[in-house]
This record gives C-alpha cells, sequence and structure tokens, in this order.
C-alpha cells in the first residue's frame, strides 16, 4: 500500500488508494498525487476524495481518469506518465546564447555521408521518433506533454521549421527553428541520438 511505505521526500502517485481497509495511514503528504476513476467498483471514488480532504491537498491533486478500476487503457496510462513525470525531482540549468551577427566560422564535415534535410511536413509519430530519441536522456519534457493536435499545431506552423541530420541514410539527430518572432530565430531544439555522439557531427 503506497501511503504506508516510508518514502521520505520522494513524491507519490497513487493509484485508486484502498486506503480504508488496509493500513493505518489516514493522510498523504503534499507532494502526492492521485489517479482514481468515478466509475471504480472496487475502490470507491468517494474514498480519494476523503483523503485529499484529510490532507489538506488542493483539489487538482485528485485526477479523475479511466473507466474502472484497472485504469488500463491509452489515456489513463498517458495521464499516469503525466503525473510520474511532473513530479521528477530533477535540477534544471537552461543556458541561452545569442547571436547577434552571422557567424564567418566555417566548419568542415567530420565524415562522408552526412545529409540535413528539412522535413517541411513532418507527421506527429516521426516527430516524436526524433524527441524522444535525442530528448530521453536529458529530460526533455515540453513536447511530450502536449497532445497530438496541440503538437502538430507547432510542428506544422510555416513559421516552425525541422531540420533532421542523416547518418548513411538513418536519422542521427534534429534542429528545430522557431522564426514567429520577427527578426529573430530560436534554436528551440537541437541534439544527437546517444549513439552518434562523440563523432564530431554536432558542429
Amino acid at each position: 500500500m503506497g501511503i504506508n511505505i516510508n518514502s521520505e521526500d520522494t513524491p507519490l502517485v497513487l493509484l485508486c488508494p484502498t486506503w480504508t481497509k488496509w493500513g493505518t495511514v489516514t493522510t498523504v503528504k503534499p507532494n502526492t498525487t492521485i489517479l482514481h476513476s468515478r466509475a471504480d467498483d472496487v475502490v470507491p471514488f468517494e474514498d480519494s476524495e476523503e483523503l485529499i480532504k484529510n490532507s489538506g491537498l488542493p483539489s487538482e491533486a485528485l485526477i479523475e481518469i479511466g473507466n474502472d478500476h484497472r485504469l488500463a487503457d491509452p489515456e489513463p496510462l498517458k495521464r499516469m506518465l503525466d503525473a510520474c513525470e511532473r513530479t521528477q525531482l530533477v535540477d534544471v540549468t537552461v543556458y541561452y546564447l545569442e547571436m547577434l551577427a552571422p557567424s564567418q566560422r566555417s566548419v568542415q564535415a567530420p565524415r562522408d555521408g552526412l545529409t540535413v534535410l528539412h522535413d517541411q511536413a513532418p507527421s506527429v509519430p516521426h516527430y516524436r521518433f526524433l524527441y524522444d530519441a535525442v530528448g530521453d536522456d536529458y529530460n526533455w519534457l515540453s513536447h511530450r506533454k502536449l497532445t497530438d493536435v496541440e503538437l502538430a499545431a507547432v510542428i506544422h506552423d510555416p513559421q516552425n521549421e525541422l531540420h533532421v541530420l542523416h547518418v548513411d541514410g538513418s536519422p542521427a539527430g534534429f534542429a528545430e527553428l522557431d522564426r514567429r518572432q520577427l527578426d529573430e530565430i530560436e534554436l528551440v531544439q537541437f541534439g544527437l541520438m546517444l549513439k552518434f555522439i562523440g563523432q564530431g557531427l554536432g558542429k
């Protein structure tokens, strides 16, 4: 039973907690999220509402999802992933660099077989593949949290550009440029897949 575990400062994501039937704990700590289906016929949804109230948590800490106790459909599973990602304790440092004039530097390709293609109409699944393959080890989450419709609106904007590096025909990394601000170009995403790091391809 999750709420009876001494988890110290680790955030909790609880699924349909059966706190009224087993264990002795009647409250949960502040950094807790509960996912529960109102149609649950095993653990009443009202139990989670009471647990939230007992713990003094905001109503947003209880997320109503799914159509049964199992929470095994695609939407509940996605919401579980989102809740777990939100509770990750990760220190993030963001650096911003600004280029005020074009660089005159010329960099030779480190090897043959390299091609950079401008993907003018990327599909959502293809973009998610690139985004996850490059950013998973760095906890890239911003675009992962978007629905397919929201993500499509971003990547299909004519002022948003996706440039994909291919090595011998296989995708190896990508750069995403945002041109929506007049007279500015933001390099929004940039990176290589793990197996291509260390070969000088980032240059």
